[in-house]
């Protein structure tokens, strides 16, 4: 899927890749956040209000991203692709797992839907390319994108 996209606009620079999802992600994030929060803010409320700060960003920026890319990018791609699945098939089974283990609520699930077959398609991606580093990658990707989230909600709308 995004292999057919970067191959239709000639784009090669894993940088420049790197910062275009990085870009749709965060623009993504904060379309939706602005729609849910207009219907009902509570929805994205997914932290306990007594955690501590750093301890919030700690589970948010580090351990979330590197834990979650090892179990529903890595492991699940890994042994899908050990099975011989379709690369369809697998971003989707990649992306509903990785969703249902943001079960804050089931709007919740919908909304990280998006970033699951996101990065998905970019480990699928980045596998095929020879020499890319695809869970740091992946990893870099989702805690760059969930530090924005971060700094916005924790730290300038506060």
């Amino acid at each position: 899927m995004i292999k057919k996209l970067f191959d239709f606009f000639q784009i090669r620079n894993k940088l420049v890749i790197f910062f275009m999802l990085f870009l749709v992600d965060i623009m993504y994030t904060f379309v939706i956040s602005y729609v849910v929060n207009w219907y009902n803010p509570s929805l994205l409320d997914v932290f306990d209000p007594d955690l501590a700060r750093h301890k919030m960003f700690v589970i948010t920026v580090i351990v979330g991203p590197l834990l979650e890319t090892f179990l529903f990018q890595f492991l699940i791609i890994e042994i899908l692709l050990n099975f011989k699945f379709n690369s369809n098939v697998i971003i989707w089974i990649s992306a509903i797992l990785f969703a249902s283990s943001h079960f804050y609520n089931a709007v919740y699930v919908l909304i990280i839907l998006f970033p699951g077959i996101l990065y998905a398609s970019y480990y699928l991606y980045l596998k095929e390319q020879k020499g890319s580093s695809t869970f740091l990658i992946i990893s870099a990707l989702h805690g760059a994108s969930n530090l924005v989230v971060f700094v916005f909600e924790e730290i300038l709308w506060q």
